[in-house]
């Protein structure tokens, strides 16, 4: 359905008749291993989650060090697969979104993460997962703010296969007694995760503020979007903005649901794909 050459071949440094390459042919973006000559040696990886990015290489490429969504879809975690093997070995332990960066010589990785509760932090551990140490975490800018609840919730996808992932942000000062008014904030095209379990579980500062101003926060990620495998995200192949409304007025229907939502008064915004996907909404 698509051709995206977006992740550029690794030729092996040990053996250079061989490279690595990432790809979605069996559903899901994982590693493959190929000869020069074009054929397939072997996939290392495999399973229902995907490899976002390969970041290196130990040394005589013993073990590969990964991203992946091998927890859930909605965190990253840096990974090393033994390139013999396949066998891949969690290398972060905190929930949340980390990106690696690993030294030339493969014997370090950095990890910088963030967690719904913690901001930025970075560490070092060491290629073998034995040393750890929090080299870097930053103070909380919002400490001292009095902000809405922050929470994900469930919604069924509109052909009732799979679990999207909402984030709400209640009123400060919220009365479950009263009445709020919603502003939907979405995106929903290929390529985009607009909630995840990163720091605040991704959430912009104005939908905070408008938390502030009495309003309820509403974003999901609908089918279209990316890291949950090949067939969730080329659905949408050649019918742009017909299930991804599905899917949104699914999040709709859940506001309406809630007691404390003011149903005539949900609102909609974004811009690009989002503001496509604010027209369709609102049509």
């Amino acid at each position: 359905k698509y051709v995206e050459p977006l992740n550029p071949l690794w030729f092996s440094e040990v053996n250079s008749e061989e490279f690595y390459y990432l790809s979605r042919r069996d559903g899901w973006f994982h590693v493959y291993k190929y000869s020069v000559s074009g054929d397939l040696e072997k996939q290392l990886t495999k399973g229902n989650w995907e490899i976002s990015r390969i970041l290196g290489f130990s040394d005589k490429e013993r073990y590969m060090y990964v991203e992946a969504t091998i927890e859930s879809p909605l965190e990253l975690h840096v990974c090393r697969v033994d390139t013999r093997t396949g066998k891949l070995e969690k290398m972060t332990v905190e929930e949340g979104v980390h990106r690696g960066l690993i030294s030339k010589n493969g014997s370090y990785l950095l990890d910088q993460f963030s967690t719904p509760q913690t901001p930025s932090q970075t560490g070092l551990i060491a290629a073998n997962g034995k040393v750890r140490r929090t080299l870097y975490q930053a103070e909380n800018p919002l400490e001292n703010y009095r902000l809405g609840e922050n929470k994900l919730v469930p919604v069924i996808s509109a052909d009732g296969k799979t679990e999207l992932t909402g984030r709400l942000i209640l009123p400060v000062d919220f009365d479950p007694e009263k009445k709020y008014p919603v502003v939907v904030y979405v995106y929903g095209g290929p390529h985009s995760q607009l909630v995840d379990k990163s720091w605040l579980n991704a959430a912009n500062w104005w939908q905070y503020y408008m938390a502030g101003e009495g309003f309820i926060s509403f974003t999901m990620d609908n089918r279209g979007t990316n890291r949950r495998g090949r067939e969730f995200e080329t659905s949408i192949h050649r019918r742009l903005g017909i299930l991804e409304t599905e899917d949104q007025m699914k999040g709709i229907e859940y506001l309406k649901s809630l007691p404390y939502v003011d149903a005539d008064r949900i609102g909609v915004h974004r811009w690009s794909y989002g503001g496509f996907m604010t027209l369709n909404m609102m049509l």
